[in-house]
């Protein structure tokens, strides 16, 4: 017999195991080994288990004796890169990063970056960064097709022939790791990917509104100046019904961001 319990409840701890480890003793019951007894609340329960479960396991003959698991791990640190055609790129690290600027004016950062080994620059170049979406916009994209951050996407291209995409094909990816790292979800939305979205929904009202936002004047007025993106349209018509395959696609793959600086130091 080996318990579990926790010693928070002082009153019963133990008390199940205590009483079926004693009635199987009554009505004549061989104990082959003295009752375990483990502390769900302590970092050491399993150790503990083992311990018992070894002697156990010597009493009857038998051994616990397993091979002992190994890994093999294998690092890809460029496969985004590669993916979205950026494979120059290499990987850097931020060391430092502090405001220099008083409260109240434009923020200004004292950057302190340690760069590969082969990079070359000079004072007054551009640094060019792979971001990732924020993470505002990668909820509200998985909330809008009803996904769980954990979830596994695999990705095909079915057309043969057809266009290549900047996206992870044939490989299972959480929803997390492509809305976070491949699409620009913030990206301002074309007229002729709101005129597809008019397609995808049976509601004649919805419908009928998405094709007045796609008039010149009103795109300018209502969508241009307001920066309104893909994610933003579907959040407003919520019965537009677009597959995810069309919505990844109508997204324009994440870019590079270049970094002015008055100054490079060594």
């Amino acid at each position: 017999m080996f318990g579990c319990g926790n010693p928070d409840w002082a009153s019963t701890y133990h008390a199940v195991p205590k009483f079926i480890d004693d009635q199987l003793a009554a009505v004549g019951g061989d104990r082959l080994i003295e009752r375990g007894q483990g502390n769900a609340s302590s970092a050491e329960l399993f150790d503990v288990f083992d311990d018992w479960k070894d002697k156990l396991l010597e009493k009857l003959g038998s051994s616990s004796e397993r091979p002992t698991p190994t890994l093999a791990v294998k690092v890809e640190s460029k496969q985004r890169q590669n993916i979205l055609r950026y494979a120059n790129l290499g990987t850097g690290k931020v060391i430092s990063n502090k405001v220099i600027t008083k409260e109240g004016v434009p923020v200004k950062r004292h950057i302190v970056l340690d760069l590969p080994d082969d990079a070359e620059y000079q004072a007054g170049d551009y640094l060019e960064i792979l971001p990732v979406t924020p993470a505002p916009f990668v909820r509200r994209a998985l909330a809008r097709f009803n996904l769980h951050a954990d979830d596994l996407i695999s990705l095909s291209n079915s057309a043969s022939g057809g266009q290549k995409v900047n996206l992870p094909l044939d490989m299972p990816l959480s929803a997390s790791d492509i809305f976070h790292g491949f699409v620009e979800l913030g990206h301002p939305i074309s007229a002729r990917t709101l005129a597809k979205l008019a397609t995808f929904t049976e509601d004649q009202g919805e419908k009928q509104s998405i094709e007045g936002l796609t008039q010149p004047e009103q795109f300018e007025a209502e969508v241009v100046k307001k920066r309104l993106s893909l994610l933003d349209v579907l959040e407003r018509f919520p019965r537009v019904d677009m597959p995810l395959g069309e919505f990844l696609l109508s997204l324009p793959p994440i870019r590079i961001r270049q970094v002015s600086s008055e100054s490079i130091l060594s």
